[in-house]
């Protein structure tokens, strides 16, 4: 479990890194809600996709946000978002990528509406240490590659203990992200593209989400790197010079 003060540090780094606007202090003694932008920090509690909201338990407040309630609602509706890809459909930055429990820094101006307190962010960022996502590794033959569709297929014949579970069975990937390292098959003069891969080659593909999703397919891979040829050992000498096969008595 993440100490308190470890979340505490990773709040105030991500505070330091918004712009100073956030954090000036008003004049005047009293530091109620304004239009000026401020920064609150905390654990998402819930999230509505649909109207573009998520709940925040504030852990830290910078200058202007001193009275902000203990839980606010965060509206997203324009707000820049900066979240990793953790519903695994290839595309990062997504409302659909928050999970509760997720650690963020959100920038915008607070507003009151009888009891209800609610920032309207221009920017949320997510501060979710690494720890909370997994990554599981895959590698095997490749049956399938659309380069036009971004999507490959994958035969898996081993894989890390996260992997395990699909091992013997074909995997889908989705490819929008991944970053390719394959020797230029097509003569454009350009490798690691796409349009390089082809089935039958032997992949190691890497993939990243959250510790507590489901893994399911498609996976968003993060890397595909296609493997060389298996290298064919030649026979051993015995001590008379002469060649045996492997498991062939003398």
């Amino acid at each position: 479990m993440t100490s308190t003060r470890t979340i505490t540090a990773i709040s105030a780094a991500a505070l330091l890194a918004l712009p100073s606007a956030a954090l000036a202090h008003g004049k005047g003694k009293d530091d109620r809600p304004t239009t000026r932008p401020v920064a609150v920090s905390g654990a998402v509690t819930a999230v509505d996709a649909q109207a573009k909201t998520v709940q925040v338990a504030v852990h830290g407040r910078g200058h202007g946000a001193r009275h902000a309630p203990r839980t606010i609602t965060v509206s997203l509706g324009d707000a820049k978002l900066t979240v990793p890809d953790t519903d695994g459909d290839g595309t990062p930055n997504e409302i659909e990528d928050l999970r509760a429990g997720d650690r963020v820094v959100a920038l915008g101006t607070l507003a009151r509406t009888g009891d209800a307190t609610t920032l309207t962010a221009t920017a949320l960022r997510s501060v979710t240490p690494k720890r909370a996502t997994r990554t599981l590794t895959f590698q095997g033959s490749v049956s399938a590659v659309d380069a036009s569709a971004r999507t490959l297929t994958l035969t898996v014949a081993r894989g890390n203990r996260a992997a395990k579970p699909f091992v013997r069975q074909s995997v889908a990937f989705t490819l929008a992200d991944a970053k390719v390292k394959v020797a230029d098959r097509d003569g454009d003069g350009t490798r690691n593209e796409l349009e390089d891969l082809r089935a039958g080659d032997r992949a190691l593909i890497s993939v990243r989400i959250a510790r507590d999703a489901e893994a399911t397919q498609p996976f968003a891979a993060r890397k595909v790197v296609v493997l060389g040829a298996r290298k064919a050992h030649p026979p051993k000498r015995n001590g008379h010079g002469e060649r045996h096969a492997k498991g062939q008595r003398r």
